[in-house]
């Protein structure tokens, strides 16, 4: 039963599509080919399948991203590259404002809310 529930990335949501997409390549058994962990097999009978399932994964991840990002894996040709560079893009700077916003928590004297 496929699901009707879709996240596509935009500057905002990169945790959020995150989860989904790995969720969406899990689903469909293209995780480990996308995150680099399924290696290029030497047997010349199975390379074409591997390179299939690499397309699969890498067009999934086109897919789910906005079309005016893009831009940002459009020279990239393996999923996992993909999923590298929008995580450089995205997920870092995501990750240092979290670290802000929870110094700013901890600073935060519990005892004067009101």
């Amino acid at each position: 039963m496929e699901s009707q529930y879709q996240v596509t990335l935009d500057s905002t949501n990169y945790f959020q599509w995150f989860s989904y997409i790995e969720d969406l390549l899990r689903s469909k058994g293209l995780y480990r080919i996308a995150t680099g962990q399924e290696k290029k097999l030497k047997d010349e009978d199975k390379v074409a399948k591997w390179e299939n399932r690499q397309d699969q994964a890498r067009g999934l991840i086109g897919m789910s991203i906005s079309p005016d990002l893009r831009f940002h894996i459009a020279k990239l040709d393996t999923p996992n590259e993909a999923m590298e560079q929008i995580t450089k893009v995205f997920g870092i700077k995501n990750e240092i404002r979290a670290h802000q916003l929870e110094n700013e928590l901890l600073t935060l004297d519990p005892n004067n809310f009101s």
